[in-house]
């Protein structure tokens, strides 16, 4: 490591808001110093004399508990052994095998004379404190986590979950190999956390929070279960490394339904879709299904004699059935005679169904053709207020047909301030149907990117 500005910035992340703004500018001089330099008592004493130089008495002392608390951190990742800030008898001790001092200096955990490979060898025969020891191969690792997360254990992951978890992963995987040589180290999970920070998307924007928050909650749950099940050998600093901030308070969201006016234009305007996106945005608005589970649904999951649609793949492995309007059932019927599915009802090209960012594109380019800003989410709480006002406000029954765990979530997915709540106990949907057939008496479908057997070009007759 050339210089500390990675130990340092880690160190900001973890402890940083405990610091007030004037100790934080005095951590920063010490970017600029390696490992080796500050491992040798003169080089110490004279950055301390350089930064304190203009300093009051008061500072001075803010300035030596900076120190003091940086120096305990590098003992607890066995990158030093002694704090020069203390007394040597309070200094804790570290085992002989990790850090010699000799004289006036402290050799490197790493020493000088070795290469990298050859500690990276010697850490796998005899793995150390902080340093990590998978037993099995990664790929074994990940096996194992998803086949025990997902039928046992007190947390089982679920749907879409599964997908972002197996990504989390990838992403680490990559890291660790083109950094680390492979291994899962306390240093390796150290400068992961500090490149999600670092990261940039292609707009240029940075992760958000809760984006990095879930990659540390993804990546902590796997060497939990690694090191509980003797695959992976770790020291437990890894936890505080992977900790994410605990909430008191989130504010609760509140998802916006479609006004009249929108709700007839969407109408108007969807005649111009191809049938697979026409089928997929009216599915979500009339039946409220998620994305993740419109993806996932089949032609057997549709019981078109009961009028019921079977949500069997679900994002919290909860099935439920929804109701379908009738007038939607001869769309639906046309629509799976037109393209004939193999397996799953929304193909692409790419893959075998559409992906849950695809849906959220289709439906966010639709509402933006018509000016203005939409999701899957907006269609979900049109269904949801709907419901609600047209069963008497019964909000329990609006939670089972959503799929929710909480009756909370459920409550933001209701607009309280929406048109219906004017039309308490009609059924919308027969005014949808009226709608649609002003609209529509016929449609030449133009398929983009078609699936393997599915027609370019096909007039449907809507009645």
């Amino acid at each position: 490591m050339k210089n500390l500005s990675t130990l340092v910035h880690t160190f900001d992340l973890m402890w940083g808001q405990n610091l007030q703004n004037s100790k934080k500018e005095i951590l920063m001089e010490l970017r600029n110093y390696s490992l080796e330099q500050i491992r040798q008592p003169q080089i110490i004493d004279r950055l301390v004399m350089d930064l304190i130089a203009d300093l009051t008495e008061e500072e001075i002392r803010d300035a030596i508990s900076v120190f003091d608390l940086f120096f305990e951190f590098l003992i607890s990742r066995q990158y030093v052994n002694i704090n020069p800030f203390r007394p040597v008898h309070s200094t804790p001790q570290t085992p002989e095998k990790f850090c010699k001092p000799s004289g006036d200096q402290l050799i490197p955990l790493i020493p000088e004379s070795k290469s990298k490979d050859d500690y990276v060898t010697k850490t796998i025969n005899e793995p150390t404190q902080g340093q990590g020891l998978i037993i099995c191969s990664f790929e074994d690792l990940e096996k194992e986590f998803f086949k025990y997360r997902t039928t046992m254990g007190r947390k089982k992951l679920h749907g879409n979950t599964i997908e972002t978890y197996r990504n989390d992963y990838k992403q680490f995987q990559r890291f660790v190999e083109e950094n680390f040589s492979g291994q899962i180290s306390i240093e390796s999970v150290e400068a992961y956390v500090l490149s999600l920070y670092e990261h940039r998307l292609p707009s240029g924007k940075p992760l958000t929070e809760s984006t990095i928050a879930r990659k540390k909650t993804s990546l902590r749950s796997l060497i939990r279960f690694g090191k509980e099940k003797g695959l992976l050998v770790i020291d437990n600093s890894f936890e505080e490394i992977l900790a994410t901030e605990k909430r008191d308070f989130t504010p609760q969201k509140h998802y916006l339904a479609l006004t009249m006016d929108e709700i007839r234009l969407l109408f108007h305007a969807i005649k111009h879709e191809n049938e697979r996106n026409r089928i997929l945005i009216l599915l979500i608005l009339l039946t409220g299904v998620r994305r993740f589970e419109a993806a996932h649904l089949k032609k057997e999951n549709f019981d078109f004699a009961n009028q019921i649609v079977h949500v069997l793949v679900t994002k919290n492995g909860l099935p439920r059935d929804i109701p379908i309007p009738p007038f939607f059932i001869p769309m639906l019927q046309e629509y799976l005679q037109l393209f004939r599915p193999q397996d799953f009802i929304f193909p692409s090209r790419q893959s075998p169904n559409l992906s849950e960012g695809r849906i959220t594109d289709i439906v966010g380019e639709f509402f933006e053709r018509l000016g203005m800003e939409h999701t899957p989410h907006n269609l979900r709480a049109t269904f949801a207020t709907n419901m609600y006002y047209y069963l008497g406000k019964d909000i329990l029954l609006v939670h089972k047909l959503l799929g929710h765990k909480d009756l909370n979530t459920t409550k933001e997915y209701i607009d309280e301030n929406s048109f219906m709540n004017q039309y308490e106990g009609v059924n919308l949907f027969k005014l949808y149907a009226q709608m649609l057939n002003q609209n529509q008496t016929g449609l030449m479908v133009v398929v983009d990117n078609p699936g393997k057997g599915c027609p370019r070009t096909k007039h449907v007759s809507v009645t």
